[in-house]
């Protein structure tokens, strides 16, 4: 557990969890399903109410998808982890058991980076982030774990 860990700067770091490239194609593929939903009232496709009640009900959720990609924050403070997302998901670094920073390097701007960590009650969370410094901090959390696990540390 990582009852013991600070991050290394004083106050809260931040970062978006999702880069622009990442929003834009949410966006669009949002926007996309809207015209789509258009096009087929329009042509006569979606008869009777049940058919277009579910469409309805399947952009309502993609909004609400694409609007949490949009003001996602996701900050490494001295308490925890923290991300706006749907709800606000928060991890006091005293529970976290597990920790698993994933990233395709390149490809950043596409498959967002996040830190996969488990807790002590066996909750499974998921940070993303974009920035840099939040990305060393995850790593930083994940190599403290190593560290008191006795496995060898990643690099950056």
């Amino acid at each position: 557990m990582l009852g013991s860990f600070q991050p290394l700067s004083p106050g809260s770091i931040e970062s978006r969890a999702f880069s622009i490239v990442f929003r834009c194609i949410a966006v669009a593929l949002g926007g996309g399903s809207v015209i789509w939903f258009v096009f087929l009232g329009s042509s006569g496709k979606l008869d009777g109410m049940g058919n277009f009640s579910l469409v309805l009900l399947a952009l309502f959720m993609m909004a609400i998808f694409v609007w949490a990609i949009l003001r996602s924050v996701t900050r490494v403070n001295p308490t925890g982890l923290e991300q706006t997302w749907i709800w606000t998901k928060r991890l006091p670094y005293a529970e976290i058991v597990y920790a698993k920073l994933f990233r395709i390097r390149g490809l950043e701007m596409l498959i967002a980076p996040r830190l996969y960590v488990r807790s002590t009650d066996f909750k499974i969370m998921t940070f993303y982030a974009i920035d840099a410094a939040v990305l060393d901090e995850f790593l930083r959390i994940e190599n403290e774990l190593r560290k008191i696990n006795g496995l060898p540390l990643r690099e950056r």
